[in-house]
This record gives C-alpha cells, structure tokens and sequence, in this order.
C-alpha cells in the first residue's frame, strides 16, 4: 500500500502538534494527553504498509503505556491544573 503522501500528512501534523504542545506547555497538557492516542496511528501505518517488523514488543508497550504514564502525571503530579 503506496501511503507515501499520507505519511507526509501525518508526519507533518505530529511535528507542528508537538511544536504547538511545547510552546504552550501547561495550558496544553490535556493536549499532549490525547497525543498519546493519536500516536497509535504509527502502528497502524506500519501494519497498513505491511511492515511489521517496525511493530517491535517495545513499540507496543511504549505506546500501549504511555497514555497510562501521562494519565498518572496529569493526575497525580504537583502543580497540576
């Protein structure tokens, strides 16, 4: 599956996400939170473009708990809003 321009699309819109996150910081942490989500969309793409050796037992684990973790800090961490 030719996911060339899609890829390009998406990879361009997680830097400027991410960038945006940055720069906003703090009023932005419900943001990054749902970015983790979004994220899951790389193992989707590996899988569509049929290259599952990309989907490593440390690419699922990683983001399979990284919308956990960043629950938690939200949650739990000082100064949280």
């Amino acid at each position: 599956m030719d996911l060339r321009n899609t890829l390009v699309v998406y990879n361009l819109f997680q830097t400027i996400f991410s960038t945006w996150i940055f720069y906003e910081m703090a009023r932005t942490c419900w943001w990054y939170y749902i970015s983790k989500f979004t994220e899951f969309f790389d193992t989707l793409f590996f899988i569509l473009r049929k290259k599952t050796q990309h989907v490593s037992t440390l690419h699922v684990i990683h983001h399979g708990c990284m919308p956990f973790s960043v629950w938690m800090g939200m949650k739990f961490a000082p100064g949280k809003g």
